[in-house]
């Protein structure tokens, strides 16, 4: 999992908003027809969420560590309904 968060295959994630969507974190309101881009290789880099980000650390997923993370703090397949196939034989 370490190496998949420092080097994720699917590095950008983008999604054409067909509805009017707003935003958990802050409250904004993203308008329909908007395409959204999450960076994954930034996101998994979050210093708040990882200690250390740039450092190479399989520690970053031991079951206490990570328990109370997000479930969407590590996507290296994307997520949801598209995410990629590969995701379950990796």
């Amino acid at each position: 999992k370490e190496t998949l968060r420092l080097h994720p295959p699917v590095p950008i994630i983008a999604r054409h908003l067909k509805q009017e969507v707003t935003l958990p974190s802050n409250g904004k309101k993203v308008p329909a027809g908007t395409t959204l881009v999450v960076a994954t290789f930034k996101l998994h880099r979050r210093p708040d969420v990882y200690p250390n980000p740039e450092k190479f650390d399989p520690d970053n997923f031991l079951p206490e560590r990570s328990a109370n993370r997000h479930y969407y703090a590590f996507v290296p397949f994307s997520a949801g309904p598209r995410s990629c196939l590969g995701r379950l034989v990796a």
